[in-house]
């Protein structure tokens, strides 16, 4: 029996988009543990669309792998500071 082709840019816009919309879901609680929670989303995500590539294209050069993992790690940041600036997260919550 073979496994079906699953696309990783598939798997990685799919987890942009869910990244993108958490964020407006997150911001308005920044000062409360927000931050540190969409930080940590982010940082988890990059490395685990980082490791795609490494797991599903498996018969293809290692070149073309990591040159896959770099481009979904950038994309996984880009859409992390997209995110990050549109929803508009508060950094300085309290001055005293």
């Amino acid at each position: 029996m073979q496994r079906p082709h699953i696309s990783p840019s598939l798997i990685a816009v799919t987890a942009w988009t869910g990244l993108f919309l958490s964020a407006f879901l997150i911001a308005p609680h920044s000062c409360e543990g927000g931050l540190e929670l969409y930080l940590l989303g982010g940082a988890a995500m990059a490395l685990g669309l980082s490791s795609l590539p490494f797991v599903l294209l498996h018969n293809k050069p290692l070149s073309s792998r990591l040159a896959a993992s770099a481009l979904l790690g950038l994309g996984t940041v880009l859409v992390w500071l997209a995110g990050f600036f549109i929803a508009d997260f508060r950094i300085i919550c309290r001055l005293f």
